[in-house]
């Protein structure tokens, strides 16, 4: 039997172990390429298409619905657009016209205007799409709809990085450039005791006939708050609005995505005492708790009211800190002793509620994106943590959160004297003199996190935390000293091997584990790795890095025996 028998077993079975571990191969059938891809077609994405259809680039629009501007068929719930179509400006002059045309898109078509398809000022919601698949048609755009993206990651193409993007029939779409214009879409929560009792903006029923004499309350205070509670201001018997801010007038910012006029008629309402008001406080410290009524039944918010409601339960905003039963558990039953009226009788949010509405924005969608490598924020400010997701827009991966603060030494010292400083590496912690300090936590520390915190540290209590000893030359890159040390560490943090491996350790690895070391899968297996001699080969062996094939025909002698090369574009001796 020829070696190049069991030398093409095992590339087969290499090969089905790189298809269960996810790379993401495909045959030539399911795979497109393109020099761009524009992953939605919404209003971004037609107008990134049109501009490079115009110069003539080869790109693809990719779309998860059957037609375009897909968010405009839900949102806004109540279906009137906050963006101006004003058609009549006593102008004949186009550059002008366009500034007060908020819906057309920029194209070479003087007559392909919003205005052809609405010319109300605040047009309906669903005359957008209409327009947007008029653009579409006109200019013949390269839209493909129904590839739903639902992974993204990073790859060499033509020895260039690029990209490849899958959709739900496992068609892979390779690009040199991606252009995401998938906009914010992704409902905001916040997490907090009995969220689960919330209902979302996303999913209310529009009809105000539903919301007849009942107590509302609204967790925020932008352009979907007030929109949702002026569809009921007729009906609801009163309707708070809760969120950590005041509002903001858009005509007193001169920001378009703050509060337009066109929504805020219960500030009316408000002024003059008719029964509803906003209130701003922290959306993490509440609880939104229930109370039963026996048989089930309850009376409305209204004092003296007999009029009893079947089948639901009074709903109660109140403060975490304030409930006997801190468990954690999403519903808490509520007694007398942890009702807000108990603590003070005054308390603006007293009386029961009917419904509670999340009214708080949108995010980017960001769990397209490939998870497997770290993503790296400089210059967040300690004190804001809490608010890491709100404000950077980053959630937090599965992995955790490793903060790395630069940080003198608690220890009281002479920072003149014998001994101030720490030269042995296990015992980091000791150090005085400026040092990097890794935190790492599961989850992001709470804002009652930061404020119990021990004294004198800049963060709260991590589930690990790891001291580089301090380094006279502030470099901290020694193999021994700094790197290993910082390896274990990040290694027990991640529950990842991170050792680097050489190209024959890899090769078996990877028949032998559908996930093989992380350095394997970002270096071998894209066609790098070390390149070794014998010198390196034997300290490897003697490490137990590499098995010792004494007696055996090793894999770098089947592949010398069938004329293969072991190929590395990683130079070992930088």
């Amino acid at each position: 039997m020829s070696v190049i028998q069991p030398l093409s077993r095992l590339l087969y079975v290499l090969s089905l172990v790189l298809s269960g571990s996810g790379s993401g191969l495909h045959g030539r059938n399911n795979s497109v390429s393109h020099e761009y891809c524009v992953l939605g077609a919404g209003p971004a994405g037609l107008q990134m298409g049109y501009f490079l259809s115009r110069s003539q680039r080869d790109y693809i629009i990719l779309e998860r619905n059957t037609g375009p501007g897909s968010f405009f068929h839900i949102y806004p719930r109540h279906r009137k657009l906050i963006s101006i179509n004003k058609i009549y400006t006593g102008r004949r002059n186009k550059e002008f016209n366009l500034r007060h045309d908020w819906n057309s898109l920029l194209s070479d078509r003087p007559d392909l205007l919003f205005q052809r398809i609405s010319q109300e000022l605040y047009p309906s919601a669903d005359d957008f799409p209409r327009y947007l698949s008029m653009f579409v048609k006109e200019l013949g755009l390269k839209v493909k709809y129904g590839a739903d993206i639902g992974r993204i990651k990073t790859s060499d193409l033509n020895e260039n990085q690029g990209y490849v993007l899958t959709d739900q029939n496992g068609v892979s779409y390779q690009c040199s450039v991606l252009l995401v214009s998938t906009g914010l879409w992704v409902p905001q929560q916040v997490g907090f005791l009995g969220s689960d009792l919330v209902e979302g903006y996303e999913s209310i029923p529009t009809d105000p006939e539903e919301f007849k004499d009942q107590a509302v309350l609204i967790l925020g205070k932008g352009n979907s708050a007030f929109e949702t509670a002026q569809s009921i201001l007729g009906r609801a018997s009163r309707i708070h609005l809760y969120s950590p801010s005041p509002v903001r007038l858009a005509w007193q910012t001169h920001y378009v995505g703050d509060l337009r006029a066109v929504n805020n008629e219960l500030l009316d309402t408000y002024q003059l005492k008719s029964l509803d008001g906003l209130v701003e406080g922290r959306l993490e410290d509440i609880a939104i708790v229930h109370k039963e009524k026996d048989g089930g039944k309850r009376r409305t918010a209204k004092k003296n009211s007999q009029t009893p409601t079947e089948g639901k339960e009074q709903l109660y905003l109140t403060l975490t800190e304030l409930l006997d039963d801190q468990n954690g558990n999403n519903i808490s039953k509520v007694t007398g002793q942890n009702l807000p009226g108990y603590h003070t009788d005054n308390f603006s949010f007293r009386q029961p509620y009917d419904r509670v509405i999340r009214c708080l924005g949108f995010r980017f969608n960001f769990s397209i994106f490939d998870g497997s490598y770290c993503e790296y924020l400089e210059e967040f400010p300690l004190q804001a943590l809490p608010q890491l997701s709100a404000l950077s827009g980053r959630p937090l991966s599965d992995h955790g959160l490793l903060v790395l603060v630069m940080q003198y030494g608690l220890n009281q010292t002479d920072t003149l004297g014998p001994g101030r400083a720490e030269s042995e590496w296990t015992k980091a912690w000791r150090s005085n003199f400026l040092h990097p300090v890794l935190y790492y936590y599961n989850t992001l520390p709470t804002e009652k996190d930061m404020k119990q915190r021990p004294v004198s540290w800049p963060l709260p209590r991590p589930e690990a935390v790891h001291h580089m000893v301090e380094d006279f030359l502030t470099e901290w890159d020694q193999p021994i000293s700094h790197s290993q040390p910082l390896r274990r560490f990040l290694e027990h943090c991640l529950q990842t091997d991170l050792r680097a491996f050489y190209a024959e350790s890899c090769f078996l690895l990877s028949l032998t584990s559908r996930t093989p070391p992380l350095f394997c899968r970002q270096g071998y297996l894209r066609k790098q790795g070390i390149v070794g001699n014998s010198h390196l080969w034997q300290h490897a062996r003697e490490a137990g890095l590499m098995a010792d094939h004494q007696g055996d025909t090793s894999v770098s002698e089947y592949l010398k025996h069938a004329g293969a090369a072991v190929v590395s574009t990683m130079n070992f001796d930088l």
